[in-house]
C-alpha cells in the first residue's frame, strides 16, 4: 500500500468523526471540550489495538489518524470554540462555553503583517545590493 493512500485513509478517518458530530453543536463542542481524553483514546489507543491484531499497514493507518485527528481536533477548537461542564459550589452542573481564538479578524491581520514583513525584507534586501 503506498503512503498516500495511508495518509488518505487516515484524514479521512479523523475528519469523519467531526462530521458525524457535527450534527449537533452541543455534542461536536462538549467532544472540542474533551480533546485530551479523545486523542489519548483515538491516537493511543487505536494504535495499539491495530499493533497488538493488525498488520503493519493498519498501525501505520492508525499512527497516521492519530496524527491528524489530534490537529483537526485542535484546529476545531480554535476555529469553533469549545464547551466544558463545571460543577459549581452549590453543586450544580452547568456548561462553560469558551469561544473560538481564531476569527476572520486574527487571520486578515497576521495575514496582513506577514505580507509587510516580507515587503519589508525584500525592500532591505533590494535596497542592499542596488546601492553597492
Amino acid at each position: 500500500m503506498s503512503t498516500s493512500i495511508l495518509v488518505m485513509v487516515s484524514v479521512l478517518t479523523a475528519v469523519e468523526v467531526l462530521f458525524i458530530l457535527s450534527s449537533s453543536e452541543h455534542a461536536l463542542k462538549a467532544f472540542l471540550g474533551y480533546k485530551l481524553y479523545v486523542d489519548l483514546i483515538y491516537g493511543v489507543g487505536l494504535t495499539l489495538y491495530m499493533g497488538l491484531s493488525g498488520t503493519i499497514s493498519g498501525v501505520i493507518i492508525a499512527a497516521f489518524s492519530g496524527f491528524f485527528m489530534t490537529m483537526t481536533l485542535l484546529l476545531a477548537s480554535k476555529i469553533i470554540g469549545y464547551r466544558k461542564r463545571k460543577v459549581l459550589d452549590d453543586g450544580k452542573v452547568v456548561w462553560v462555553e469558551y469561544p473560538p481564538t481564531i476569527t476572520v479578524l486574527s487571520v486578515k491581520t497576521m495575514m496582513t503583517t506577514s505580507v509587510s514583513k516580507i515587503r519589508d525584507g525584500y525592500n532591505n534586501l533590494s535596497s542592499k545590493y542596488t546601492s553597492s
